[in-house]
């Protein structure tokens, strides 16, 4: 399974790259505006206006040329060819037309290739003329102000992109730790698995190969494959060993992959509310230890979270104090709340947790009696560690220790 925070700060990379390349482009086209001289331009355009005129006149000129130089050259072309007459070919009308063609039909190459140049020339010079006329219409179309004002937004947006980068490159590393080994674990498993599927399939083949065997020493010879390919002469006895070893696999292969699965969907969830089962952790295995787990827990979950304390009425006596003195343990912005005289904190604690998706439970209580409630139904609960002096909850990355005296000392 893969971090989900690993692609989602891969786009935020792809899409600064993409706001960068823009405001690198508008940044060029201002650069550009600003040391564009629409003055100088249009007297250039002028100029090029002039010299594409010229061009055109000295255009129309080759043409006429052409026009009358063609039909001059095609008439001394018919009166010098050879043609069917013998006293045609050595005539003095046909030996002064041959000459008179030789001139001509070298003026209208002339004039043909004058022409050729000057319609190149006149066309390159209205591309450069058009290409021209359009950056100084972009100049006047352009507005710095504008441009200003969107190159500093699109810093802006850069920053917030870079922000929103950091939160969950931190998140991504930290759903990393939290995961640890189990990724691999894993795929581990499911290796194991399919290695062991492709044994049962091999097995099911010699299983099909014997059925259809026709005869004994077939037959034989097939238990002796199977037994040096899968370590047992018996198909049969194979699959149904291995199917043995498969249940337990898929069974662990299910365990640890909604294992995974949750923490994934605890660490990609914006939590902002944790409401804690304050009396579940006040115990140690089944040793009551007071307040000291939570005096040590709830001021590092106030740096990141709302905190919600809520307590059975039964910690009164347990703590052997009032509810003040419970509130006075917890002065840094965690709510108190003790239920009334024999009452049970289970249904409040999942009360304050209704109807907000960020909202968590911290129990290791599986209220079962309230499956209906959002946190349960949600899967919004999660559990804690209490051992040796150490508090742990792995969904939210908190591993913190605590004094071992009573913590009912400090609530009197």
């Amino acid at each position: 399974m893969e971090n989900p925070f690993t692609s989602r700060v891969a786009r935020l990379d792809t899409l600064a790259k993409r706001m960068h390349a823009e405001r690198q482009d508008w940044i060029e086209q201002l650069a550009g505006h600003r040391s564009f001289d629409p003055e100088a331009m249009h007297m250039q355009l002028g100029r090029l206006r002039r010299e594409r005129d010229d061009v055109q006149s000295k255009l129309l000129l080759a043409t006429d040329r052409c026009a009358r130089l063609d039909p001059e050259q095609a008439r001394l072309e018919a009166l010098a060819s050879a043609g069917l007459n013998p006293r045609w070919w050595f005539s003095s009308e046909r030996t002064i037309a041959k000459r008179h063609l030789a001139v001509v039909s070298q003026q209208a190459n002339q004039a043909r290739s004058e022409r050729t140049s000057l319609e190149r020339s006149a066309a390159a010079s209205d591309q450069v003329i058009k290409a021209l006329g359009q950056r100084i219409r972009d100049y006047h179309a352009f507005d710095p102000l504008r441009a200003v004002a969107t190159i500093e937004g699109i810093q802006v947006e850069l920053e917030v992109n870079r922000a929103k980068a950091r939160a969950l490159g931190e998140r991504r590393d930290a759903l990393d730790r939290l995961l640890g080994d189990l990724p691999a674990r894993l795929a581990a498993l499911h290796q194991e698995q399919a290695a062991i599927l492709r044994d049962i399939a091999t097995a099911k083949r010699y299983d099909a190969a014997l059925s259809n065997a026709d005869t004994g020493q077939a037959r034989a010879i097939l238990h002796e494959e199977c037994e040096a390919c899968l370590g047992d002469s018996s198909p049969g006895r194979y699959i149904s060993k291995q199917r043995g070893a498969l249940a337990p696999l898929e069974r662990d292969i299910d365990k640890l992959s909604r294992r995974i699965e949750h923490i994934i969907s605890v660490a990609t969830v914006d939590i902002d509310h944790l409401v804690i089962d304050g009396n579940n952790l006040c115990y140690a295995q089944n040793d009551f230890v007071g307040l000291a787990p939570l005096q040590a827990l709830v001021p590092e979950l106030l740096e990141r979270y709302k905190v919600t304390l809520v307590f059975d009425a039964s910690i009164r006596t347990l703590l052997k104090t009032r509810d003040a003195g419970i509130r006075a343990t917890f002065p840094g912005g965690a709510t108190v709340h003790v239920v009334a005289s024999r009452g049970k904190a289970d249904e409040v604690v999942l009360e304050q947790a209704s109807g907000n998706p960020g909202a968590y439970v911290i129990s290791n209580d599986r209220f079962a009696d309230y499956p209906d409630k959002d946190a349960v139904s949600e899967r919004r609960v999660l559990r804690h560690e209490i051992v040796g002096g150490t508090l742990s909850i792995m969904e939210l990355g908190v591993r913190t220790r605590y004094g071992h005296g009573d913590g009912a000392a400090h609530a009197r």
